[in-house]
């Protein structure tokens, strides 16, 4: 019956996902500038193959450790070891792109990510930990050195500034696409003729060497000018001295409250819906049915911007997504729990959209990566935090202390909304569909 339900809820997100799409109501569209579109090409099929490797490896790998023998406090071990590699590896990493090459760092994440899946086959503790850190440092490069190639690129090839939002509305359709279609191959491969949640990570290296090949075919390099290096050292203090603005702050207890919540969510879900020891469900099908969810949410946000304000969508997807975690709580149920995580994510497709609409327009221009990166250091934090109580504390527990944390981001939110610029409190219209420079 489980198995059902989720097959059921799958299909309804997909087809309410196409209606939305297909009805043109979202205003998305391809550029009719021939050079410009070569260009989008060239990036966002290796965009798509390097974010479906990553995606391969969210569905099956709590299970995996499971399936190793691990305990969950080892388990959370693993995951901290991830995110203290990518908190860490962030910022020097970052400097190498700009010093030695964005191409070259990036063939460098995909190396990264395929050596880290491959020592996931392996059951000893240590060699995963080193998977782990591995893991830490290439997603680090996979949401930093191939957003600054593209920006790079489509700056040497002369296309205006603001066409650079096509490009991002286009990555992050293709990025919702993968994270779908991964959840799909990997219950395809994990639970075809037996259940061997291994199979994913073997996927993943395919992916990830396919996106290095095509890199090396069609992308050219491109390293930063010289003033650049001594400017990011400077960017970082000024990034520091941005965050005595109140408004920076909140926004900044908005995030961590809510995306280490997020992280909580996503160390526990596996646990709570996979409870038997003889019988697994897919995975990958309800990982997808994530994905789908916050595709969904973040249609609702794009069609909503006609009738309501950004603040105050995130007024009712905050509280939303905290009652949602709270079911947790209260109920051990995997049917249950399944629907309240599907609707979880529901909300957080409407909350990022959301948050990054606040954040362009209350962070400076000048150092807004630094502010971000100065932004993320609570929500580290947090998430270590959180998983450090895992050997002390139940899953009931853990999702209370994520509802907490959503409802403490609402509360934030409240104080924020106070001292919001004019533009942040209208409804604007959606954007209508752009063709390009040069080709209407």
């Amino acid at each position: 019956m489980f198995t059902n339900l989720i097959y059921f809820v799958f299909a309804l997100l997909v087809a309410a996902n196409a209606a939305i799409f297909f009805s043109g109501k979202l205003g998305i569209a391809t550029s009719r500038n021939e050079d410009f579109w070569s260009f989008q090409k060239r990036y966002l099929w290796v965009y798509s193959l390097i974010m479906l490797a990553d995606w391969l490896q969210g569905p099956y790998l709590y299970r995996l450790y499971e399936h190793y023998g691990f305990l969950r406090e080892q388990i959370a071990a693993l995951y901290i070891c991830s995110i203290m590699s990518s908190m860490v590896s962030g910022p020097l990493l970052g400097r190498l792109a700009d010093q030695y090459g964005r191409r070259m760092l990036c063939m460098v994440c995909c190396a990264c990510l395929a050596l880290s899946c491959t020592m996931k086959l392996s059951a000893s503790f240590y060699i995963l930990m080193l998977s782990a850190l591995i893991g830490g440092a290439s997603t680090s490069l996979l949401f930093s050195a191939f957003e600054s190639w593209m920006v790079a690129e489509h700056t040497t090839m002369g296309f205006p500034s603001e066409w650079l939002g096509r490009t991002y509305t286009l990555s992050t359709l293709c990025n919702g696409v993968m994270a779908v279609v991964a959840g799909l191959l990997a219950y395809i491969a994990a639970d075809c003729c037996g259940h061997y949640p291994h199979r994913p990570f073997l996927l993943a290296i395919v992916f990830a060497a396919a996106a290095a090949t095509r890199m090396a075919s069609t992308w050219a390099e491109r390293v930063a000018k010289d003033d650049t290096l001594g400017v990011r050292s400077r960017e970082c203090l000024a990034g520091l001295r941005a965050l005595r603005d109140p408004r920076v702050c909140f926004l900044g207890l908005v995030q961590s409250c809510f995306e280490a919540a997020g992280f909580a969510f996503i160390f526990l879900w596996t646990g709570s819906v996979d409870v038997a020891d003889d019988w697994h469900p897919p995975l990958g099908l309800i990982f997808g049915c994530f994905m789908l969810a916050i595709m969904l949410g973040g249609c609702v946000f794009r069609l909503s911007l006609a009738h309501r304000t950004v603040p105050s969508m995130l007024s009712l997807c905050l509280p939303a997504a905290a009652t949602f975690l709270a079911v947790g709580v209260v109920s051990t149920s995997p049917p249950v729990l399944f629907l309240a995580f599907v609707f979880f994510q529901l909300s957080s497709g409407v909350y990022f959209p959301s948050v990054g609409t606040m954040r362009a327009h209350l962070l400076p221009d000048t150092n807004r990566a630094a502010v971000m990166g100065w932004l993320r250091v609570p929500m580290n934090i947090l998430v270590i935090v959180i998983l450090l109580l895992v050997s002390s504390v139940s899953h009931p527990v853990l999702f209370g202390i994520g509802a907490l944390l959503c409802f403490a981001a609402s509360g934030f939110h409240n104080i924020l909304s106070r001292s919001l610029p004019p533009e942040l409190l209208q409804p604007t219209s959606l954007p209508s569909a752009t063709t390009g420079a040069g080709g209407t």
